[in-house]
């Protein structure tokens, strides 16, 4: 799943790059247009999927029953509750920074080029960070203190942006998404190790 994510991830990254430059070149309301071009291919591409396989054909009748069950045992059983809370408290964090990365940099003084190409880096560096989360975790065994070292971490450097250069934020910015990949990797990793089956779905949206 690592490398799944990593894969995503470093294609948005790339058409980030792509993009910074285009609207140099066109501006943002030509490149809107021309992005909204890909999302009719992507729709077309939509319909051509096939679901896969039915091994079992499972019917809930009573579907509030199964939610309210879902919820119920989200917030009851203590490692998954433990892991639904840090994620929470850590996407206030990443959440709130991929919505300020792009005026930040403007801040900074970088021009819409620039600003693509720090926005591919902040995408890389999380695709990195997706795809090292199985070594570092097989060096780290104890997941709990490594995402509770992360949380701090990331809290300081959070802190730091508002008082260093652009330079250096960018390099700070680099390294949050790094850690918050290995913390992304590792807190759906263990959900889903200790959730339920019949549930995982509900337990998942959830968490997210």
């Amino acid at each position: 799943m690592g490398r799944v994510n990593a894969i995503c991830v470093i294609s948005i990254g790339l058409s980030s790059a792509i993009g910074g430059y285009l609207a140099s070149i066109l501006g943002y309301r030509k490149l809107f247009f021309l992005a909204a071009l890909f999302y009719f291919f992507g729709v077309i591409l939509f319909f051509t999927l096939k679901e896969p396989r039915t091994h079992q054909k499972i019917h809930q009748k009573k579907y509030f029953k199964h939610l309210k069950e879902g919820f119920y045992y989200s917030f009851t059983h203590p490692k998954i509750k433990k892991y639904i809370i840090y994620f929470s408290l850590f996407g206030a964090f990443t959440f709130m920074l991929y919505f300020l990365i792009q005026p930040y940099f403007k801040a900074g003084g970088l021009s819409l080029t620039l600003i693509g190409i720090g926005v591919c880096g902040y995408f890389l560096f999380n695709a990195l960070g997706f795809h090292f989360t199985h070594k570092i975790s097989k060096i780290i065994q104890n997941k709990d203190k490594m995402l509770i070292s992360i949380l701090f971490i990331i809290s300081v450097l959070f802190i730091l942006l508002g008082f260093v250069n652009i330079w250096i934020g960018i390099l700070l910015i680099f390294i949050i998404m790094f850690l918050s990949a290995i913390k992304e990797q590792i807190v759906d990793y263990e959900v889903n190790i200790h959730c339920i089956s019949s549930h995982r779905a509900t337990i998942l949206s959830v968490k997210n």
